[in-house]
């Protein structure tokens, strides 16, 4: 028993001598071992993530080569006709650049999330940001250099954090080896300073301006009440109520089915065997007109399948019937607002759908992104034919809630 019990402490002091030095201290390698895990001291602040270094350096060399313009230079190059030299590019949202921007101005489309994300990422060329076809190209060139850059009211790049949208713009910029210029003061200063070179839908009236805004007034209704019903897609028109009335004009177009976008007016035809279809909307700052874009969607839908055409219309053809025209179009060619909203545009001048509408068309836009992101970004293309039974080239309705 006795023996045993030897043999035990005969291994312990074994034990403990193969982990300390022989005269019981402990080894070199346990001291380094017990160092490796002390704690450290707090620091009073944390140490700058690699991310925000790189920001903050590429915040620098924008801050550093990024040269500036004031509105009065750039006026001067403008009545100069210099402006053959150089690109003015619009980092505002676009109804802000649709009611007031700089003549000849590109707007690029940076203030949406999800393309900031991609520029930021270097996903997306500004090129792909522009809100027409005529701009995209233009960038997509080598021929300028010089690019002057304008937003809302900059004044001092310093003041704007490095994740800002007019940063990413001129970053770039810089990174296609062009030439970043920044108008100091934006759209507001120089809008101030020389209206005369801008393009603006809504002009400030003064006292002694009345007279010329009463002519343009009356010009403007003019306009509107003699511009005809207008064809946007090869089976889709955009009108007015006396188009809507008139049963030869309707004939004359091949137009068998119309979508009435308003509250009161009445199904004209509907004994001479034009289908209706009444969508009750008020043209005013309160109306939800995006929870009918599916049901108008698929009414123009049904008439592109069966080979006949449609009439959207409302009381003058410029803000409701518009805006469903649109819709229809950013869902079933796959397009942003922007470009859905030009193509209109360029069919029908007059059209001006009220800032509550272009809201809801912009949340429209984001509620088929995740469709258009999943398609891989393939351009959309003209529905074609209309032979009964042709698959859609829209999305299922149901994947998107309005």
């Amino acid at each position: 028993m006795i023996n045993g019990e030897a043999r035990r402490e005969g291994l312990k002091l074994s034990l403990q001598r193969s982990i300390s030095a022989p005269d019981g201290r402990p080894s070199p390698s346990r001291q380094v071992s017990e160092a490796a895990v002390a704690p450290r001291p707090l620091s009073n602040s944390l140490p700058a993530s690699p991310s925000s270094e790189a920001a903050q350096m590429k915040k620098t060399l924008v801050l550093s080569r990024t040269q500036q313009c004031s509105g009065e230079q750039l006026s001067k190059r403008l009545h100069q006709g210099a402006n053959t030299t150089f690109v003015l590019l619009d980092v505002r949202p676009f109804m802000a650049f649709n009611t007031s921007h700089i003549q000849g101005a590109i707007n690029l489309n940076c203030m949406d999330r999800f393309n900031r994300r991609r520029l930021q990422l270097g996903k997306a060329s500004l090129a792909e940001l522009a809100t027409n076809k005529e701009a995209k190209e233009l960038l997509r060139r080598r021929t300028f250099r010089e690019f002057i850059v304008c937003d809302e009211a900059t004044t001092d790049l310093n003041l704007l954090p490095s994740g800002h949208p007019l940063f990413m713009v001129l970053s770039a910029l810089l990174e296609d080896n062009r030439q970043p210029v920044l108008l100091t003061g934006g759209m507001e200063a120089f809008g101030r300073q020389f209206s005369d070179l801008c393009d603006s839908e809504l002009r400030p009236v003064s006292s002694d301006s009345v007279p010329d805004c009463a002519t343009q007034l009356r010009e403007r209704a003019d306009q509107i009440e003699q511009t005809q019903v207008t064809q946007i897609l090869p089976f889709l028109y955009v009108g007015n109520q006396h188009d809507a009335k008139d049963l030869e004009r309707l004939k004359s177009r091949g137009i068998t089915r119309v979508l009435n976008v308003t509250a009161h007016l009445p199904a004209y035809h509907q004994q001479a065997g034009v289908s209706y279809k009444a969508l009750p909307a008020a043209d005013n700052g309160q109306q939800n007109i995006s929870q009918y874009f599916d049901e108008a969607v698929q009414f123009i839908e049904d008439a592109r399948r069966l080979g006949t055409r449609v009439l959207v219309h409302c009381v003058a053809g410029v803000s409701r019937s518009p805006t469903i025209a649109i819709a229809y179009v950013m869902k079933c060619l796959q397009m942003s607002m922007v470009e859905a909203y030009s193509l209109v545009k360029s069919r029908r001048p007059i059209i001006s759908p009220n800032l509550n509408f272009m809201g809801q068309l912009l949340e429209w836009e984001r509620c088929l992104q995740p469709e258009v992101e999943g398609r891989g970004g393939d351009a959309a293309r003209l529905p074609s034919g209309a032979a009964a039974g042709q698959s859609s080239p829209c999305r299922p309705l149901e994947t998107c809630t309005s």
